[in-house]
Protein backbone atom coordinates (compact mmCIF):
# COMPACT_ATOMS: atom_id res chain seq x y z
CA UNK A 1 0.00 0.00 0.00
CA UNK A 2 1.19 3.25 -0.58
CA UNK A 3 2.13 5.80 1.38
CA UNK A 4 0.91 9.17 2.16
CA UNK A 5 4.24 11.47 1.54
CA UNK A 6 4.65 15.40 2.04
CA UNK A 7 5.26 18.17 -0.34
CA UNK A 8 8.67 17.20 -0.16
CA UNK A 9 8.40 13.83 -1.15
CA UNK A 10 8.70 12.29 2.17
CA UNK A 11 6.72 9.79 3.43
CA UNK A 12 4.52 11.25 6.63
CA UNK A 13 4.97 9.01 9.41
CA UNK A 14 1.76 8.14 11.80
CA UNK A 15 1.76 10.79 13.55
CA UNK A 16 1.66 13.13 10.32
CA UNK A 17 -0.72 11.56 9.04
CA UNK A 18 -3.02 11.33 12.02
CA UNK A 19 -2.50 15.05 11.74
CA UNK A 20 -3.30 15.24 8.51
CA UNK A 21 -6.73 13.49 9.10
CA UNK A 22 -7.72 15.26 11.36
CA UNK A 23 -6.65 18.38 9.41
CA UNK A 24 -9.17 17.06 6.59
CA UNK A 25 -11.87 15.87 9.09
CA UNK A 26 -11.93 19.33 10.54
CA UNK A 27 -11.98 21.50 6.97
CA UNK A 28 -14.82 18.79 6.06
CA UNK A 29 -16.83 19.51 9.41
CA UNK A 30 -16.11 23.64 8.62
CA UNK A 31 -17.76 23.21 5.30
CA UNK A 32 -20.34 21.18 6.49
CA UNK A 33 -21.30 23.49 9.22
CA UNK A 34 -21.54 26.73 6.88
CA UNK A 35 -23.71 24.93 4.11
CA UNK A 36 -26.05 22.84 6.58
CA UNK A 37 -26.14 25.01 9.19
CA UNK A 38 -28.62 27.92 9.93
CA UNK A 39 -26.03 30.77 10.72
CA UNK A 40 -27.75 33.41 10.62
CA UNK A 41 -30.65 32.33 12.12
CA UNK A 42 -28.16 30.83 15.36
CA UNK A 43 -26.99 34.54 15.00
CA UNK A 44 -29.83 36.28 15.42
CA UNK A 45 -31.10 33.90 18.41
CA UNK A 46 -27.59 35.08 20.10
CA UNK A 47 -28.01 38.59 19.61
CA UNK A 48 -31.63 38.02 21.22
CA UNK A 49 -30.28 36.01 24.10
CA UNK A 50 -27.20 38.27 24.69
CA UNK A 51 -29.87 41.34 24.61
CA UNK A 52 -31.91 39.58 27.81
CA UNK A 53 -29.27 38.22 29.15
CA UNK A 54 -27.78 41.92 30.81
CA UNK A 55 -24.48 42.25 32.63
CA UNK A 56 -24.02 38.85 30.77
CA UNK A 57 -24.38 39.75 27.34
CA UNK A 58 -21.02 40.90 26.62
CA UNK A 59 -19.30 37.37 27.76
CA UNK A 60 -21.79 35.74 25.58
CA UNK A 61 -20.52 37.89 22.38
CA UNK A 62 -17.05 37.47 23.45
CA UNK A 63 -17.06 34.18 24.27
CA UNK A 64 -19.40 33.30 20.90
CA UNK A 65 -16.27 34.45 18.85
CA UNK A 66 -14.20 31.10 19.93
CA UNK A 67 -16.57 29.21 17.46
CA UNK A 68 -17.52 31.69 15.23
CA UNK A 69 -13.41 31.89 14.54
CA UNK A 70 -13.11 28.34 14.43
CA UNK A 71 -15.86 27.67 11.73
CA UNK A 72 -15.00 31.12 10.08
CA UNK A 73 -18.13 32.23 10.63
CA UNK A 74 -17.71 36.79 9.72
CA UNK A 75 -16.31 38.31 12.97
CA UNK A 76 -17.88 41.51 11.59
CA UNK A 77 -21.63 40.34 12.60
CA UNK A 78 -20.55 39.86 16.41
CA UNK A 79 -18.78 43.11 16.29
CA UNK A 80 -21.78 44.76 14.93
CA UNK A 81 -24.06 43.04 17.10
CA UNK A 82 -22.08 44.42 20.11
CA UNK A 83 -22.25 47.91 19.17
CA UNK A 84 -25.54 47.40 18.72
CA UNK A 85 -26.74 46.04 22.11
CA UNK A 86 -23.78 47.60 24.09
CA UNK A 87 -22.61 50.51 22.75
CA UNK A 88 -19.10 52.10 21.47
CA UNK A 89 -17.66 51.46 25.39
CA UNK A 90 -18.29 48.31 26.58
CA UNK A 91 -19.18 47.16 22.72
CA UNK A 92 -15.24 47.87 21.56
CA UNK A 93 -13.87 46.26 24.66
CA UNK A 94 -16.04 43.07 24.32
CA UNK A 95 -14.91 42.44 20.89
CA UNK A 96 -11.44 43.22 22.04
CA UNK A 97 -11.24 40.58 23.63
CA UNK A 98 -13.51 37.86 22.05
CA UNK A 99 -11.54 38.50 18.47
CA UNK A 100 -8.35 37.95 20.38
CA UNK A 101 -9.05 34.89 22.10
CA UNK A 102 -11.26 33.81 19.17
CA UNK A 103 -8.09 34.55 17.10
CA UNK A 104 -5.64 32.41 19.31
CA UNK A 105 -8.09 29.25 19.24
CA UNK A 106 -8.07 29.35 15.62
CA UNK A 107 -4.08 30.22 15.55
CA UNK A 108 -3.55 26.99 17.73
CA UNK A 109 -5.97 24.61 15.75
CA UNK A 110 -4.00 25.81 12.58
CA UNK A 111 -0.36 25.15 14.24
CA UNK A 112 -1.70 21.85 16.34
CA UNK A 113 -2.65 20.09 12.58
CA UNK A 114 -1.27 21.62 10.22
CA UNK A 115 2.96 23.34 11.38
CA UNK A 116 4.28 20.08 11.01
CA UNK A 117 3.06 19.16 7.88
CA UNK A 118 4.26 23.11 6.53
CA UNK A 119 7.65 22.41 8.35
CA UNK A 120 8.01 19.10 5.99
CA UNK A 121 7.02 20.73 2.92
CA UNK A 122 10.00 23.09 3.19
CA UNK A 123 12.83 20.95 3.83
CA UNK A 124 13.44 20.59 0.48
CA UNK A 125 12.41 24.83 -0.62
CA UNK A 126 15.21 26.93 0.52
CA UNK A 127 13.06 30.09 -0.81
CA UNK A 128 10.18 29.13 1.62
CA UNK A 129 11.89 28.45 4.76
CA UNK A 130 13.56 31.91 4.12
CA UNK A 131 10.28 33.33 3.93
CA UNK A 132 9.31 31.20 6.57
CA UNK A 133 12.33 32.51 8.76
CA UNK A 134 11.35 36.03 7.83
CA UNK A 135 7.83 35.90 8.80
CA UNK A 136 8.96 33.97 12.27
CA UNK A 137 11.81 36.70 13.15
CA UNK A 138 8.83 39.59 12.48
CA UNK A 139 6.17 37.91 14.04
CA UNK A 140 4.55 40.94 16.28
CA UNK A 141 5.45 43.34 13.28
CA UNK A 142 3.67 41.26 10.56
CA UNK A 143 0.92 40.12 12.91
CA UNK A 144 -0.03 43.69 13.88
CA UNK A 145 0.20 45.03 10.40
CA UNK A 146 -2.31 42.51 8.53
CA UNK A 147 -5.03 43.42 11.46
CA UNK A 148 -5.01 46.64 10.53
CA UNK A 149 -6.60 46.73 7.38
CA UNK A 150 -10.15 45.22 7.07
CA UNK A 151 -9.62 44.03 3.84
CA UNK A 152 -7.12 41.00 5.03
CA UNK A 153 -9.80 37.96 5.86
CA UNK A 154 -9.78 38.03 9.51
CA UNK A 155 -10.38 34.23 10.29
CA UNK A 156 -8.37 32.87 7.12
CA UNK A 157 -5.30 34.86 8.41
CA UNK A 158 -5.88 33.31 11.84
CA UNK A 159 -5.26 29.65 10.20
CA UNK A 160 -2.79 30.96 7.80
CA UNK A 161 -0.59 32.45 10.86
CA UNK A 162 -0.91 29.07 12.46
CA UNK A 163 0.53 27.47 9.92
CA UNK A 164 3.85 29.89 10.42
CA UNK A 165 6.77 29.76 12.70
CA UNK A 166 5.10 32.71 14.49
CA UNK A 167 4.65 32.17 18.01
CA UNK A 168 1.33 32.76 20.07
CA UNK A 169 2.95 35.35 21.81
CA UNK A 170 3.82 37.61 19.09
CA UNK A 171 0.59 36.76 17.40
CA UNK A 172 -1.66 37.33 20.39
CA UNK A 173 0.29 40.62 21.19
CA UNK A 174 -0.05 41.40 17.46
CA UNK A 175 -3.90 40.77 16.99
CA UNK A 176 -4.91 42.54 19.94
CA UNK A 177 -3.30 45.48 19.22
CA UNK A 178 -3.69 45.91 15.54
CA UNK A 179 -7.64 45.09 15.46
CA UNK A 180 -8.52 47.52 17.90
CA UNK A 181 -9.16 50.49 14.90
CA UNK A 182 -10.96 47.71 12.75
CA UNK A 183 -13.04 46.61 15.84
CA UNK A 184 -13.92 50.61 16.97
CA UNK A 185 -14.96 50.89 13.40
CA UNK A 186 -17.47 47.73 13.26
CA UNK A 187 -18.83 48.43 16.73
CA UNK A 188 -19.65 52.18 15.62
CA UNK A 189 -20.87 50.73 12.86
CA UNK A 190 -23.65 48.81 15.08
CA UNK A 191 -24.45 51.69 16.85
CA UNK A 192 -25.37 53.35 13.81
CA UNK A 193 -27.68 50.46 13.16
CA UNK A 194 -29.59 50.77 16.16
CA UNK A 195 -29.74 54.08 15.64
CA UNK A 196 -31.43 53.51 12.37
CA UNK A 197 -33.87 50.95 14.14
CA UNK A 198 -35.15 53.60 16.97
CA UNK A 199 -35.71 56.21 14.77
CA UNK A 200 -36.97 54.30 11.97
CA UNK A 201 -34.46 56.58 10.22
CA UNK A 202 -36.09 59.64 10.32
CA UNK A 203 -33.49 61.43 12.10
CA UNK A 204 -30.44 59.99 10.53
CA UNK A 205 -29.17 62.35 8.31
CA UNK A 206 -25.72 62.27 6.44
CA UNK A 207 -24.74 65.76 6.13
CA UNK A 208 -21.77 67.06 5.06
CA UNK A 209 -19.63 65.95 7.86
CA UNK A 210 -20.92 62.88 7.96
CA UNK A 211 -20.00 62.00 4.05
CA UNK A 212 -16.70 63.56 4.63
CA UNK A 213 -15.99 61.27 7.79
CA UNK A 214 -16.88 58.09 5.72
CA UNK A 215 -14.69 59.48 2.97
CA UNK A 216 -11.61 60.13 5.04
CA UNK A 217 -12.35 56.57 6.38
CA UNK A 218 -12.47 55.31 2.81
CA UNK A 219 -9.40 56.90 1.88
CA UNK A 220 -7.49 55.93 5.28
CA UNK A 221 -8.62 51.86 4.82
CA UNK A 222 -6.97 52.50 1.21
CA UNK A 223 -4.11 54.08 2.79
CA UNK A 224 -3.06 51.60 5.41
CA UNK A 225 -3.58 48.69 3.05
CA UNK A 226 -1.44 50.21 0.51
CA UNK A 227 0.83 51.00 3.53
CA UNK A 228 0.70 47.30 5.29
CA UNK A 229 1.55 45.57 1.81
CA UNK A 230 4.63 47.69 1.00
CA UNK A 231 6.09 46.88 4.96
CA UNK A 232 5.25 43.51 4.40
CA UNK A 233 7.20 43.42 1.26
CA UNK A 234 10.00 44.76 3.20
CA UNK A 235 10.00 42.30 5.43
CA UNK A 236 9.57 38.87 3.20
CA UNK A 237 12.32 40.71 1.02
CA UNK A 238 15.04 41.25 3.66
CA UNK A 239 17.52 38.58 4.67
CA UNK A 240 16.98 36.52 7.76
CA UNK A 241 18.78 37.21 10.59
CA UNK A 242 22.02 35.07 10.65
CA UNK A 243 21.38 31.44 12.56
Amino acid sequence: MPRLRDFSGEPLDRVSVVRLALMIGCLVTIAGAMIFLPISEILFRLVETARAAGAWGPPMIAAAYIPACLFLVPGMILALAAGYLFGIGIGTITVSIGSTVGAAAAFIAGRVLGRELVVAGMASNPKRRRTDQAIAEHGFKFTLLLRLTPLVPFNLLNYVLGLSGISLGQFVLGSWIGMIPVAVMYVYLGTVLKQIEETGGANLQLGGSQVALLAVVAAAIIAITAFVWRSIKRILDEPPAAS
